[in-house]
C-alpha cells in the first residue's frame, strides 16, 4: 500500500507483521524512542498542532516539544510515524475525530501500520488535549495537512512488537 506521500509504504519484517527495526539519526528522538516503557505516549503533529504557550490551548509546559517542521510539508506526519514506528515497540495509535473525519489517508496510513483494532478514536476537545498533555514528547513536523496528528502508544518490547490486527486488542 502507498502511503499518503505516494511512496513506498515500508516494507514489513517477516514474521512479525511490523516494518524492520530502524535506526533514528536524530539524536533527540532516538533518546525520547531508547527511553519509552509500556504504556508511554508520543504525539506527533501538524505544523497547526498549536503548541505556543499563547495559543488557545497550550501544550502543558511539562510535555518534551521537538520542532522537526523544516518548511511547508517537511516532514510529514507519515513520514515520522513510519521512523518512530521503525525504531521503536509502538502498539497502537490514538487519533481525534477529527482525522477520522477529515483526513481518512492519514486514518488509513495508521490503520495499516497498527490494525483497525489498535487505531482508536476520541473527541478532539477535550480528550485529545488531555491526551496529548500527557504525552512524553510532542513532535511538530511541517505537515499542513488536515487534521495530522496522532498519539503513539508503546508496548512491551519483542518480536510480536507490530502484530496487529482485529483479533489482537490494544496492549495485548
Amino acid at each position: 500500500m502507498n502511503s499518503p506521500t505516494g511512496r513506498q509504504a515500508v516494507p514489513h519484517e517477516p514474521g512479525t507483521g511490523g516494518p524492520p527495526k530502524g535506526r533514528l539519526l536524530h539524536a533527540e528522538l532516538a533518546a525520547l524512542v531508547a527511553d519509552l516503557r509500556h504504556g508511554d505516549t508520543v504525539c506527533v503533529g501538524d505544523a497547526g498542532a498549536g503548541t505556543h504557550s499563547k495559543t488557545l490551548i497550550p501544550l502543558d509546559p511539562g510535555v518534551r516539544r521537538i520542532d522537526l517542521g523544516i518548511a511547508t510539508g517537511v516532514p510529514l506526519v507519515t513520514d515520522v510515524v513510519d521512523a518512530l514506528v521503525r525504531a521503536g515497540d509502538f502498539r497502537a495509535a490514538v487519533v481525534g475525530n477529527f482525522t477520522v473525519e477529515y483526513n481518512q489517508p492519514m486514518h488509513a496510513f495508521l490503520v495499516d501500520h497498527f490494525g483497525e483494532a489498535r487505531v482508536t478514536e476520541v473527541q478532539h476537545f477535550p480528550e485529545w488535549y488531555k491526551l496529548r498533555d500527557r504525552a512524553r514528547a510532542h513532535i511538530q513536523t511541517g505537515d499542513h495537512s488536515v487534521a495530522a496528528n496522532v498519539i503513539l502508544v508503546a508496548g512491551p518490547p519483542g518480536p510480536d512488537r507490530h502484530a496487529a490486527g482485529p483479533d489482537r486488542a490494544p496492549g495485548a
